[in-house]
């Protein structure tokens, strides 16, 4: 019999809602007042659906979202309130919320959705049992130079990645991009023999060129051999065209200043450049090294890694962390790392040596973010308590608090100089601090969903992304 959860922090809408659910028979539905209780309650054993409302107090639903999936459940999420633009509502169901229910209508009609939701999420359960006894798989192919085909074939590689599970979204991406690459550089370059020079050349000659080739032998009846071999541990990709080949080695870096306009050599580079740093989740935040050389990364794992990005080999996974770490930064001599979680930390590591420091602060709610200070004496930590925490990078007191956020906050960065800091929020809300003293210098709203700011290497300008899929860039005051 489904099990659901419900969780809200008003004692009052937990009744409500409890009563007009037990209308159906057979359901149960058990309760929990914020997050952390969820959290709890989750790790007893899973349940059939989860009603959350957006504001938890010491998080919001996305983090049970975040718990949910980092568990490989397929257990849908529902958002319940009361004050939910529609917006935000469409915003929500872009993150992964099944549906969202107005506390204003009656429970009783949420019936039937929640049906459909829980019988969906048993099918997907029992084919995914399924397909997980299957333990290898070989597919090959012998492909046309019809390009127009390659990113459909693209799709099903990358479908077959998933169901032996060895994708996540990010990897899913750039595996998209290099297959498709790949497969059109065979069939452009190899087969029909079309030179990337053309490209640079006016008008559609690079185009024509393809078209006229695919009427002429020997290029017309050239193929491409693809073979995709998938295990639980890997998948290999082997492409194969009929034309006479070419060196590698002697395509142009399309990085270098006097081939950067070049429309050779960038496949070769996106193919060059996937290379999978692979934690046991959602990867949601990075730093990387001025020399590019190391990159720190953190993940819904609850893991804090460091990784060689020469060889792409990890070099340590940092342990300490208990629940979704959600943002990494690094220090400015790149010795240590400072992270910030859904368990109200932050923590300091030791990324030369591989061990943890010390746990430099402890919050009560969820920190999205945290940041260190150019000079490297402060420290900026935000997250769903609504407030900005300057502290001691040294002994992690604080210095000063600053307040007005009426929404958690999604991200904190310091300006380059360190003379400001700006606060981004989750219903768009944008502040600017002047570090010294804590004052507020401009407040604004920037869309509708604040997910990250970055400020511009002289300071002047401010980029902003957000879930409503616009990045925004504004004059610093």
């Amino acid at each position: 019999m489904p099990v659901i959860l419900h969780v809200d922090p008003t004692l009052d809408d937990r009744d409500a809602i409890r009563a007009g659910l037990s209308t159906q028979e057979g359901w149960t539905v058990e309760s929990a007042s914020s997050y952390e209780e969820a959290r709890e309650r989750l790790n007893l054993h899973p349940v059939d659906a989860v009603l959350s409302e957006a504001d938890l107090g010491d998080g919001e639903w996305r983090d049970l979202l975040t718990t949910i999936r980092g568990r490989q459940w397929n257990t849908p999420v529902f958002v319940v309130t009361r004050a939910l633009s529609i917006e935000a509502a469409a915003q929500s169901a872009r993150d992964g919320a099944e549906l969202v229910f107005s506390k204003d209508s009656d429970p009783a009609e949420w019936i039937f959705p929640l049906e459909c939701a829980i019988e969906r999420a048993a099918s997907r359960s029992t084919r995914a049992a399924v397909e997980s006894s299957l333990t290898e798989q070989t597919l090959r192919f012998t492909v046309d130079n019809d390009k127009g085909r390659v990113p459909h074939l693209v799709t099903m590689l990358v479908e077959y990645c998933d169901k032996f599970g060895l994708l996540d979204d990010r990897d899913r991406m750039r595996i998209q991009v290099a297959l498709e690459e790949a497969l059109l550089n065979s069939v452009i370059h190899g087969n029909l023999e079309v030179s990337s020079k053309l490209r640079e050349m006016e008008g559609d000659v690079f185009e024509q060129a393809i078209l006229d080739r695919k009427q002429l032998e020997p290029y017309r009846s050239r193929r491409v051999t693809l073979i995709a071999e998938y295990t639980r541990e890997y998948a290999r990709f082997t492409i194969r065209d009929e034309g006479p080949g070419f060196d590698v080695n002697k395509v142009r870096n399309p990085t270098e200043d006097d081939a950067i306009e070049l429309a050779s050599g960038r496949g070769i580079l996106l193919m060059r450049s996937v290379r999978q740093f692979n934690h046991g989740g959602p990867v949601y935040g990075t730093a990387v090294s001025w020399d590019g050389r190391t990159i720190v990364s953190c993940s819904t794992d609850q893991t804090v890694r460091v990784w060689d990005n020469q060889t792409g080999q990890q070099k340590f996974q940092l342990n300490g962390h208990e629940g979704a770490v959600h943002a990494v930064t690094m220090s400015l001599d790149e010795t240590f790392a400072l992270s910030s979680g859904a368990d109200g930390t932050l923590r300091l590591w030791d990324i030369v040596g591989g061990r943890p420091l010390k746990e430099l602060a402890r919050y009560n709610s969820t920190m999205y973010s945290v940041v260190i200070h150019p000079q490297g004496q402060l420290v900026a930590a935000a997250g769903a308590d609504r407030k900005v925490h300057l502290l001691d990078m040294t002994t992690g007191a604080e210095v000063r608090v600053l307040e007005g956020h009426k929404d958690f906050i999604h991200c904190v960065q310091f300006s380059p100089d360190g003379a400001k800091l700006a606060s981004f929020g989750y219903a768009g809300h944008l502040k600017i601090w002047r570090t010294a003293d804590g004052a507020l210098l401009h407040e604004s709203r920037q869309g509708s969903v604040g997910n990250y700011a970055a400020f511009s290497p002289d300071g002047t300008k401010l980029l902003l992304s957000g879930g409503d899929g616009f990045a925004r860039v504004l004059a610093v005051p």
